[in-house]
């Protein structure tokens, strides 16, 4: 008995070692960034139906691929410069066939610099139609803010319907805050990147050929921050130390050469965000 076990097992570890693990994971596709003068994501526009979304700053437009990246969607226009050259990015928000007019022949869209005070607020289809606008208004992004909300995102499902939470800056009053009732509720959620309500940096224009911008957003007012350049061949270029008062501030990089360059913020150590930025000349 104890010789047939022993043969087994010699069986058995041959069979192993004879036996190769095959990868689960499956490349479909590449997609080449420096294409797009902003920012790639994918949005789930009903429970049955994801897409993919690229923002063109380059031409104020934005695009919807199917997963298999054929196109869906094309050269649709938004209603407000995606970037106008300042610190403030527009982007879309929400995605959807039937969130906030139940009408699911028709995609619809919230289009907003979320992360910006004075700003402007856009619900539209993408036939162009405009179903909701507001000046100044934006969603709630900040924790613990004077006037903010601890939602991250303005809609919310409740067990009275779905909610929709604004934030109106009001510079002579202060900030006010309105709740509207909307018709859908949002699709099982895709974790959307770039989500710019949770970064502490966002950078333009990128590519650049002269200067980079950088938009900062501190989370408190207790930390003091780096924020490191680097080269394709991670050789520190540049420590800039930004304390909470810096929001706005400009890289020059005219005696860069063309390339890929890094940037790493850090605070106590701890890294926060990092990311890279294209030089063309």
């Amino acid at each position: 008995m104890k010789k047939n076990l022993s043969i087994f097992y010699v069986f058995l570890i041959l069979l192993m070692a004879g036996t190769k693990a095959q990868s689960q994971i499956t490349l479909e596709h590449t997609i080449d960034s420096t294409l797009y003068g902003y920012t790639f994501y994918p949005a789930k526009i009903s429970n049955t139906e994801t897409k993919y979304v690229f923002l063109d700053t380059a031409t104020n437009t934005f695009d919807i691929y199917n997963l298999d990246f054929s196109p869906f969607m094309t050269n649709i226009s938004v209603p407000h410069s995606l970037n106008n050259g300042n610190s403030y990015f527009y982007f879309i928000l929400y995605l959807s066939r039937t969130l906030f007019d139940c009408d699911s022949s028709n995609i619809e869209y919230m289009f907003t610099a979320q992360n910006e005070p004075g700003q402007q607020l856009w619900i539209m289809r993408t036939d162009g139609t405009v179903l909701f606008h507001a000046d100044s208004t934006r969603g709630p992004y900040c924790l613990g803010c004077p006037g903010g909300t601890s939602l991250l995102r303005p809609i919310l499902v409740t067990e009275n319907g779905t909610k929709m939470i604004l934030m109106k800056d009001n510079f002579a009053a202060g900030r006010a805050i309105s709740i509207y009732s909307i018709c859908g509720t949002p699709p099982d959620p895709v974790y959307e990147i770039p989500n710019e309500g949770l970064n502490y940096l966002d950078i333009y224009p990128n590519p650049a050929s002269m200067q980079i911008n950088f938009n900062f957003h501190p989370r408190d007012n207790l930390n003091n921050y780096e924020l490191d350049i680097l080269n394709n061949n991670s050789q520190l270029l540049k420590k800039i130390k930004l304390g909470n008062s810096d929001k706005i501030f400009d890289f020059n990089v005219r005696d860069f050469s063309n390339g890929i360059y890094y940037f790493s913020l850090s605070a106590k150590n701890n890294v926060l965000q990092t990311g890279s930025f294209i030089i063309s000349k």
